[in-house]
């Protein structure tokens, strides 16, 4: 008996409809760095309570940045140097000067959320962070070594 003949293939169904392009997405907003973090949510403590926020000056960065960096690789944590400097004598040398303020230390935060937390629990910091006078602050962080120096009016 002769073989059957095999049946021709079936058509292809047609092909789908191309899919859309991929939409743009719209660009991220840029992070914000941490210095800038910790100094929003100091302002915004202060603004719950009904303070003026604070401006940056670029002085108290410089000394506090470079009080987190003297701090940190000696696993230091308090508000004199290790030259014996005063956060005032800091303050100088970056070429600002002081009528009154603070410095405010915490050492061993992970994020600017945190540092801000245990000051507020701390009422030595608290008063130096929530002073209604303090006109100006400037941030610095090396390592979790956090530090903040503020002037008042």
């Amino acid at each position: 008996m002769p073989k059957p003949l095999p049946l021709p293939p079936a058509p292809l169904p047609p092909a789908p409809d191309p899919l859309p392009p991929a939409p743009t997405p719209e660009p991220a907003p840029a992070p914000i760095d941490q210095i800038s973090e910790l100094e929003i949510l100091i302002n915004g403590e202060r603004a719950k309570r009904g303070m003026a926020i604070v401006a940056t000056e670029q002085a108290l960065r410089c000394a506090a940045a470079a009080h987190a960096a003297d701090l940190a690789p000696r696993g230091a944590c308090g508000h004199t140097g290790s030259d014996g400097s005063t956060f005032s004598q800091r303050v100088a040398r970056c070429g600002g000067s002081l009528s009154s303020g603070g410095e405010i230390v915490a050492c061993g935060y992970g994020t600017p959320r945190q540092a801000v937390d245990a000051w507020l629990r701390s009422p030595g910091h608290a008063a130096v962070m929530l002073e209604p006078q303090q006109r100006a602050m400037g941030s610095g962080m090396v390592d979790n070594y956090w530090v903040v120096v503020f002037s008042g009016g």
